[in-house]
């Protein structure tokens, strides 16, 4: 009888620790970028372009850097900027360029000048 209250009591913490362990990665609060630094996201394909898809990744609380992934390409850095996350809005600069968007816990969604919403995932 003690035998198996023992297991039962391992199991017991493993499947807290666990669960634990999941609240904790799904409570991170993205809109700050001090926890948005070192993730990576990424958009699928790009209708009428070889873009396969995109990727968005955080260096650090101000800069990221875009990578495409195209046909019969590697995948190759696009342009390095800074980006400001201002309450649940994301605003990126990169040479001439700037994109705004909407930012929560799983995605991220730029709308473009011709109204095209470009989706981008945590990854």
């Amino acid at each position: 009888m003690k035998r198996q209250l023992h297991i039962f009591t391992i199991g017991l913490i493993v499947l807290c620790t666990q669960a634990c362990a999941t609240d904790e990665e799904g409570d991170t609060d993205l809109i700050n970028p001090q926890n948005l630094a070192g993730t990576t996201w990424r958009s699928g394909s790009f209708p009428n372009t070889d873009v396969e898809y995109a990727l968005l990744e955080f260096l650090s609380e101000t800069r990221v850097e875009g990578l495409t992934k195209r046909q019969d390409r590697e995948l190759e850095v696009d342009w390095n900027g800074v980006f400001e996350i201002v309450n649940d809005s994301i605003f990126v600069n990169y040479d001439s360029e700037a994109l705004k968007g909407s930012i929560d816990r799983s995605k991220i969604i730029f709308t473009t000048d011709n109204s095209i919403q470009i989706r981008f995932i945590k990854q």
